[in-house]
């Protein structure tokens, strides 16, 4: 048979089970038996304020081990945090360019919006004055060819 520490740590942990439980069924282990709920529930604490000062320890260590990494990387982050705001206000310079851009582009858009409106309206007017003199020259044309002047044409 082959060591296995896992196999002796299991059958260890097994045989202890049940030595404990042996004697917690005995006879002399019941003439204690008020005894045992204060030693296993003092017993419980004593683990529980091991666990807790443990894992304050722990905190603590971690807690120093990352002061102390800020410590010596301190420069290393400073230098980072001088790129970043460089990058920034190179960024920030970028945008307002083309903020400034795409203003002049909308003050443009707008002034040749304003421009093609009045010409559109110019035409448009032009266009309906020269429509009703047409109309007008028709009405007389017909009024002539004709020959009766009854009523005039509605427009």
């Amino acid at each position: 048979m082959e060591f296995r520490p896992g196999r002796i740590a299991g059958r260890f942990g097994f045989a202890l089970v049940a030595t404990v439980a042996l004697l917690g069924a005995s006879p002399a282990g019941a003439a204690s038996q008020d005894s045992q709920p204060n030693s296993f529930r003092e017993q419980l604490e004593s683990a529980a304020a091991a666990l807790k000062a443990k894992s304050e320890r722990a905190i603590a260590a971690a807690s120093e081990a990352a002061q102390r990494m800020v410590e010596n990387n301190k420069d290393t982050i400073d230098d980072a945090k001088s790129d970043l705001n460089t990058q920034l206000q190179s960024f920030r310079a970028l945008l307002n360019e083309q903020k400034a851009k795409l203003g002049m582009i909308g003050e443009d858009a707008a002034a040749k919006f304003d421009v093609w409106t009045q010409q559109a309206a110019q035409t448009w007017a032009e266009m309906h004055r020269s429509t009703l003199e047409a109309l007008d020259w028709l009405q007389d044309w017909l009024e002539q060819h004709s020959g009766t002047r009854d009523e005039p044409i509605d427009v």
